[in-house]
């Protein structure tokens, strides 16, 4: 919790007082021990508040992982070795999330190596073996082709950490040798558990498949010494007894069963063991990160009262925003009134304004014809009128357009006479001729 109250304080202070060598920034020096540091330990002091919560983090998963030993050590029903798996797996991710801050942060210039991305990983890892192992553990009792898939996957977890320790340049000869001798042993003594378990399921199926169990013995056995022959710890180191005794008591026991059953009653052939099926892993773990709430410094109160140095530069930015866009505005209105003041000087507008803004007096004929206008019922009375020669004009319409029908009429009937008498008989003039003044 202290770890983690701290963490939180960190991120705060970070946003209100930037740490560093620049110009302005609050230099305050972080110290740490290198925890990989071989020798006198030596306090490396560095001016980086993402150091510093690197540092946090790893100590944070560091701590995890001393949890997850002590709940292991202390396992009476199993539940402990429950507790332990799930310490360890929050140790995984809490050095996932220190590698990911590791390499944002401080990439390359990490102060120590202990908290670059790729010790982190190799943290990860060697946690997740642990909480892999705390899973093989508990499945005592179950079937020898389960404990097989468990004990595999541990040694590949034990064989992944081991490999990153030895491949990355920058660790050559960094780690101590008690930490590297403890991942080649862990990884030699679940990988032959994996093949001895093997051996002993291919003979519960077939009893005389007895070459394939020497061969997968035989690879343990020779796993197990390569192991003991590397390492350089003390005779006295609690997994190099550990590992000897599992030799013992069970390689070497089960070998020689196996090849005198061999030589005296089965004699088969021992198959070489890169001709063997590789064996595979079952996973029961993951890295659990821890809940964002827990890292995040939403509810601290701390420094509450003092602004953050990027809400400070903002808000000076933005006061210099707003100056600028006052004095922009400014000369443009300025400009503006300039302008506008020439243009109406040109049109003459100010006197124009002022002479029509002035009453003027109506001449006396047309104000009696206006009054008059009224006295007669003004504009009703004009509207009256109007539809009155609108009513006359539809009447005359009407008068006219029977006048001219009857006139068509009489036309027709004149010419039909006309063509039926003759001409020498209907003498009298033509109506069209007569009536021409009348149809215009």
């Amino acid at each position: 919790d202290s770890l983690l109250a701290y963490y939180r304080a960190l991120c705060v202070i970070e946003s209100r007082f930037p740490i560093s060598d620049s110009p302005g920034h609050a230099r305050v020096g972080f110290a740490w021990y290198d925890a990989g540091s071989r020798g006198t330990p030596t306090a490396i002091e560095a001016r980086d508040i993402q150091y510093e919560k690197c540092a946090v983090l790893y100590n944070l998963a560091a701590a995890y992982s001393r949890a997850g030993e002590k709940y292991a050590s202390e396992d009476s029903d199993g539940e402990g070795l429950k507790r332990a798996c799930a310490a360890f797996q929050t140790s995984a991710g809490v050095f996932e999330t220190t590698a990911g801050v590791s390499e944002k942060k401080l990439g390359e210039q990490a102060p120590t190596l202990d908290v670059s991305r790729e010790c982190c990983e190799v943290m990860q890892l060697l946690n997740l073996a642990q909480a892999q192992e705390c899973f093989f553990e508990k499945a005592k009792g179950k079937s020898e082709a389960i404990l097989g898939k468990l004990a595999k996957q541990t040694g590949m977890y034990y064989d992944e950490a081991l490999t990153k320790a030895r491949e990355t340049t920058r660790f050559a000869a960094y780690f101590d040798d008690a930490l590297m001798g403890y991942m080649t042993l862990k990884s030699a003594l679940f990988n032959a558990e994996a093949l001895r378990l093997a051996a002993s399921v291919t003979l519960s199926v077939d009893d005389t498949d007895v070459g394939t169990a020497i061969a997968r013995l035989t690879q343990a056995r020779d796993l197990i010494q390569h192991a003991i022959r590397d390492v350089r710890v003390a005779a006295s180191d609690p997994t190099l007894e550990r590992v000897k005794k599992f030799l013992d008591e069970k390689i070497m026991k089960a070998l020689r069963t196996a090849e005198r059953d061999n030589e005296c009653v089965y004699m088969c052939r021992v198959p070489k063991a890169e001709d063997l099926p590789a064996l595979t892993g079952a996973n029961m773990v993951k890295s659990v990160e821890l809940s964002p709430e827990l890292l995040s410094p939403t509810r601290e109160t701390l420094f509450k009262s003092i602004v953050p140095d990027s809400g400070t530069k903002a808000l000076s930015r933005y006061t210099e925003m707003v100056d600028e866009l006052i004095r922009n505005e400014t000369d443009t209105l300025a400009m503006a009134s300039d302008e506008a003041r020439l243009a109406l000087r040109e049109m003459e507008f100010p006197e124009t304004l002022i002479a029509l803004s002035t009453a003027v007096p109506l001449c006396t004929d047309l104000a009696e014809q206006i009054a008059a206008f009224r006295s007669s019922g003004g504009a009703a009375a004009l509207s009256a009128s109007l539809k009155r020669v609108d009513e006359l004009n539809r009447q005359c319409s009407s008068v006219v357009k029977t006048i001219r029908e009857t006139l068509e009429t009489e036309t027709a009937e004149d010419g039909a006479a006309r063509a039926m008498f003759g001409p020498a008989t209907w003498g009298r003039e033509p109506s069209n001729a007569v009536n021409t003044h009348l149809m215009q």
